[in-house]
């Protein structure tokens, strides 16, 4: 397994932590590696199985019906599933991660589409007929369906060069800055009906998404307006959220904000100062640190909230840890923080994750209380629950185990 080299560097004049080759370890992890190799396995495992003949993942399964179960399909998630499976192929050349790649990314490309009134610019698109919504209902091009496919697709090129055509993914690329307004804001959704963009509706995370997306075309085609529109979406989120309190749980934007550090010096005027993109995100640390459950004797230790639900403790350790690589020295006190959270947090995914069976690598939406399941759902399995459990557990793993 290829390891990840986490190396101290200088961005704008302030010390982006890490650990250097040859160091030891952050910390000394809470479970095995062993223990982590295989549940990493086990949901890679799942996802791979998921994908059908169509490349379509089967979405959403229930562990106690034999039948899979829903019609309904987030192109969204589908995209989010093959960043996961383009970390793990990253991480481990495994064949079968590749084909899988391959296969869903054949689907996805069959949802991109021109944009009326944007020239040259293509999307993804949510189709009534695709995602199981009223077939009246007008196709819709949302921010982050476009922002997470362009990482998917870079990861399937990268995976099987030949995936998707160069110039298709930059076509892709001029969506998102066709979704950006001047102060670095986005649209959320473009409906193919009525004028175009739908601002009533607003996601916290496809801003996030969608600089992470163009940060993946700009690794795969240097040109630095790609990089320079991503800056842009970072630093208005900072702007829009310097002071605040009541930060929202960003996950999205702070994985963003470990590759924008990584390249922000090669912008001549970058849109936000280093040390501005790092206060929004100790703000976002702080805030997605809150809620954790710490009592040992508690079936829901680990887990954050009351209901001990999987994604929501998956999605915060994946921006604890992309935030954990770049913090300053500064906040050590922070970065601990954060390697405790992850600590009990591995436990808890480990904990629930099915072990054994025709969905053996599946993380359900919630543990069991007491042994309870509090509602129907709790022991539903949807794609983006493992996504997001694998997601944490790559991101732990190459933390906590690799030099």
């Amino acid at each position: 397994m290829r390891a990840m080299l986490l190396v101290a560097a200088t961005v704008g004049g302030i010390m982006i932590a890490g650990c250097r080759s040859g160091q030891a370890p952050l910390w000394r992890p809470a479970i095995t590696r062993a223990e982590l190799s295989k549940g990493i396995d086990m949901c890679a495992g799942y996802l791979m199985r998921s994908v059908q003949p169509s490349g379509r993942f089967v979405y959403l399964r229930h562990l106690d019906r034999e039948k899979d179960y829903g019609r309904k399909y987030n192109i969204v998630r589908h995209a989010g599933a093959m960043y996961a499976l383009g970390t793990y192929h990253d991480r481990t050349s495994d064949k079968k991660a590749a084909g899988a790649l391959v296969l869903s990314a054949r689907y996805l490309r069959k949802q991109i589409g021109p944009v009326p009134g944007a020239e040259g610019a293509l999307a993804i698109w949510s189709r009534p007929q695709e995602v199981g919504a009223n077939p009246r209902r007008a196709p819709v091009a949302k921010l982050g369906a476009t922002g997470l496919g362009l990482v998917a697709l870079v990861a399937a090129e990268n995976a099987a060069p030949g995936t998707t055509p160069p110039e298709q993914l930059r076509a892709l690329g001029r969506f998102l800055l066709f979704m950006q307004r001047g102060d670095g804001s986005f649209h959320c959704k473009y409906v193919d009906r009525d004028g175009g963009f739908f601002d009533p509706w607003v996601s916290l995370y496809y801003p996030g998404e969608a600089c992470l997306g163009l940060l993946a075309l700009y690794e795969f085609d240097p040109d630095p307006v790609w990089l320079h529109a991503s800056a842009k979406g970072i630093a208005r989120l900072a702007r829009s959220r310097w002071g605040r309190t009541n930060v929202p749980l960003d996950h999205w934007a702070l994985i963003a904000t470990e590759k924008l550090l990584k390249v922000l010096n090669r912008l001549e005027a970058p849109p936000a100062s280093t040390r501005d993109v790092l206060g929004h995100a100790v703000q976002l640390c702080r805030a997605l640190l809150r809620g954790q459950n710490v009592r040992k004797d508690d079936t829901r230790y680990g887990s954050f909230g009351s209901d001990a639900r999987t994604s929501p403790t998956a999605t915060r350790i994946e921006g604890l840890l992309a935030a954990l690589t770049f913090l300053p020295d500064e906040q050590s006190e922070l970065r601990r923080e954060i390697r405790r959270a992850a600590d009990r947090a591995m436990k808890f995914l480990l904990s629930v994750q099915v072990r054994e069976g025709t969905l053996a690598g599946a993380i359900p939406r919630a543990a069991l209380l007491n042994g309870q399941a509090p509602n129907s759902r709790t022991r539903s399995v949807r794609i983006d629950y493992v996504q997001h459990a694998l997601s944490a557990m790559m991101q732990y793993q190459a933390l906590a185990f690799e030099k």
